[in-house]
């Protein structure tokens, strides 16, 4: 291929990238980047995992009463501090409640959704 002709090629590849086409012809979604998975959702993470059976807390709309309160035993916590209470909930047990919640969440979650869902607690309570 004659240099003209690959820098061409190049360019075209470029702008493709950059205005958001990906392989396939596809617009890429809102916040992402080609390539990279879209950061997980806090609030779906909460649902997904069965969170509100046991947990009571009013920005999920959950009524559980197996485990404690979250509006209020989050409240003032920091993300370090929820995201250790999910990782490993015999570490930070809330005063009065028995340690009943399984301890391999971070078995079950990524790195990623960790972070997603404590950060969307750290925000909501």
């Amino acid at each position: 291929m004659r240099p003209a002709a690959a820098a061409a090629l190049l360019a075209l590849a470029v702008g493709l990238t950059v205005i958001g086409i990906r392989s396939g012809g596809e617009p890429t979604p809102p916040g992402t980047t080609p390539g990279r998975v879209p950061a997980p959702d806090g609030e779906a993470l909460f649902a997904q995992h069965g969170c509100g059976g046991c947990h009571r807390l009013a920005a999920a709309g959950s009524e559980g009463s197996f485990g404690p309160p979250l509006d209020e035993n989050l409240r003032g916590a920091s993300f370090a501090e929820i995201r250790r209470s999910i990782a490993d909930p015999a570490a930070a047990v809330a005063a009065g409640w028995e340690p009943r919640m399984p301890g391999d969440y971070a078995a079950r979650m990524t790195r990623a959704e960790l972070d997603a869902l404590a950060a969307w607690l750290a925000e909501v309570t």
